[in-house]
């Protein structure tokens, strides 16, 4: 049963044993490294071997994706809320935009405070919860071309702008924590982004954390340019 691999090997091997090698242990070497390459281990068996991945290889791999999945979800997620952030900013926009056209529509008159938010084209901000509508109140029943000041002041803290100023109408959004920290009533006050530790707004629920509204506001200066009030025009004092 093995003569026929005997035969093979003595064919194979005898050119090697015959050589010019006087080293027995050198022409050994020479036998068992044809064998064990040609052999025992054929090439296309070797090439296939070489041309896979070790467990270490692929351990690293999956190492790679991991680390490159976490970043992705992590810079997925601040994108999504930068996008909402300039969605909310834009509907802010479009709504004061709503308002200044109903005062051009309507003889220089804003709609009531109650009514305001069935005027906007968004009631609700983008992360689903409804803006906050305050109007001066002088502006309900009179033009604002005839007002001289409204009741509803703001300080906007976040302009670095520690006046308060009077405004025709501000608009609120709770942000991304649906927690609205603005207090509607004068003097309304803007914080600046992140400002720890606040929540002047006891309409929903008191709950103090770094201040994220986003507001849009027009001041009464600011009305009055958009539905082209003529100037003011001063008298001379008499002169004696």
């Amino acid at each position: 049963m093995l003569r026929p691999y005997i035969q093979y090997f003595r064919k194979k091997y005898k050119p090697l044993l015959k050589s010019n090698t006087n080293s027995r242990f050198l022409k050994s070497v020479i036998i068992l490294k044809s064998f064990i390459l040609e052999d025992f281990w054929p090439k296309d068996i070797h090439m296939k071997v070489r041309s896979g991945f070790t467990l270490v290889e692929m351990a690293i791999v999956l190492v790679v994706i991991g680390l490159l999945a976490g970043m992705g979800a992590s810079l997925l997620g601040i994108l999504m809320k930068q996008n909402k952030f300039r969605e909310n900013q834009r509907r802010l926009k479009i709504n004061a935009e709503i308002l200044v056209q109903y005062a051009l529509e309507h003889g220089g008159k804003l709609p009531k405070t109650k009514k305001c938010l069935e005027e906007l084209r968004y009631p609700k901000d983008a992360y689903g919860q409804f803006f906050l509508c305050k109007i001066a109140p002088e502006l309900e029943n009179k033009n604002a071309c005839s007002v001289k000041a409204t009741s509803l002041y703001i300080k906007d803290l976040e302009q670095g702008l520690s006046k308060s100023r009077p405004a025709a109408f501000i608009l609120i959004s709770g942000g991304r924590n649906h927690n609205i920290q603005t207090r509607p009533t004068s003097p309304v006050i803007i914080y600046p982004f992140e400002h720890q530790g606040v929540d002047d707004y006891t309409g929903d629920f008191k709950r103090l954390e770094p201040y994220d509204d986003q507001v849009e506001y027009y001041l009464l200066l600011q009305l009055k340019a958009k539905i082209n009030c003529p100037p003011r025009i001063r008298p001379f004092p008499n002169r004696r």
